[in-house]
């Protein structure tokens, strides 16, 4: 519905297009629908920083690597036609097939089966959503301060270290629950540079490391 990006069947970078990021809705102008053409990454989501609620889709992407979102954008006319309260209409679709194209169909013949196992995880208060596993949805946002939010599959105890440049400036343990979010705001220590490489390393009660990830910050 957006006459300034691509027609079907056609291609546009991701999340920054003609200067529009469009991992933002804000950005959307029109209705769209995108797949992904290449599937990098285990899991997809979306957050909405107005209700502080969001959805990601753990899957096994050598098998069901379709993955499309679709929403109407904020000029769409008929928008309160699909929806009531002021809310809006998203869809993250997933399934093997790569798109809607005749192309791209698979064919399962008699005696065939095809399966895979994932997980759709609902989550809250964590402020966005930088990576996720069956276990874990987590996001961290740096400037002067760390904040760190984790929500959690099923109920457990966790324990958390940040590390900065490879030297630990912060530890944490708490018990997080699906419903209870463990939302973390830590200085940045003096003793270290501020710029460099930020790890998040997640344990849970039985020491095991069931999230790590690290994410480049700047002073």
């Amino acid at each position: 519905g957006d006459q300034a990006l691509p027609s079907e069947h056609g291609t546009m970078a991701w999340p920054l297009y003609d200067g529009r990021d469009f991992s933002r809705y804000g950005n959307w102008r029109n209705w769209l629908g995108v797949f992904v053409p290449e599937v990098w990454q285990d899991y997809a989501g979306a957050y909405n920083h107005d209700t502080q609620l969001g959805v990601v889709r753990i899957f096994p992407q050598d098998v069901a690597r379709g993955l499309k979102l679709f929403a109407f954008g904020l000029d769409f006319a008929a928008r309160t036609e699909y929806t009531d309260g002021g809310s809006d209409y998203f869809e993250l679709w997933a399934g093997p097939c790569q798109t809607f194209w005749p192309e791209d169909d698979i064919v399962i013949d008699a005696g065939q089966t095809l399966q895979w196992r994932e997980l759709w995880l609902p989550f809250h208060g964590t402020g966005g959503l930088d990576q996720a596993n069956e276990h874990v949805a987590a996001y961290v946002s740096v400037h002067d301060r760390v904040h760190l939010g984790i929500a959690v599959s099923v109920a457990q105890h966790l324990q958390v270290d940040l590390q900065l440049n490879g030297e630990t400036f912060h530890r944490a343990s708490a018990d997080v629950a699906p419903d209870v979010p463990l939302s973390l705001n830590i200085p940045l220590p003096d003793t270290v540079s501020q710029k460099g490489e930020l790890t998040v390393l997640i344990r849970n009660a039985q020491g095991e490391t069931i999230l790590s990830y690290n994410k480049a910050i700047a002073s």
